[in-house]
């Protein structure tokens, strides 16, 4: 189900893959995590940019399936981003916004490795910039 998902966040058009998420999230089927990382393969291997996904996943967000999201991004986080040396480009920057405006909106808490790591980072991009505002969400305790 998770690739199936996966595939028509990139492919079907955004009210389509909009409606899947959200007929999915209410019957609690979404299996977040392992949802990213099917998004992150399909991307990988066909060539499409995150573009489509990422209006789709703010879409679903915003029409309340929040949670759900916070954990597909979560995990297509963890499988996309630049390691050490590997270049970012601006789709990377766009998935960590709108996972960082996200874990705001859910109040999610834990830290992502591949997000601190990129926190850590030299000051000056901004997927830098966004990383930082997503860790600082993720590790701040709650007030």
């Amino acid at each position: 189900m998770s690739l199936m998902l996966a595939y028509s966040l990139v492919d079907a058009g955004q009210d389509l893959a909009v409606e899947a998420f959200l007929r999915l999230a209410a019957g609690g089927g979404v299996a977040g995590e392992e949802a990213g990382r099917r998004l992150a393969e399909v991307l990988r291997h066909g060539g499409e940019g995150p573009k489509r996904a990422l209006a789709a996943l703010r879409e679903a967000a915003l029409k309340g399936a929040h949670r759900e999201v916070w954990e597909v991004m979560a995990g297509w986080l963890t499988a996309s981003l630049p390691g050490p040396g590997e270049r970012a480009t601006a789709g990377h920057t766009r998935m960590v916004s709108l996972a960082a405006d996200v874990a705001s909106w859910v109040g999610a808490r834990g830290e992502l490795p591949v997000i601190a790591e990129l926190a850590s980072r030299r000051p000056g991009s901004e997927l830098v910039r966004q990383a930082r505002r997503l860790h600082a969400c993720l590790t701040t305790p709650p007030a």
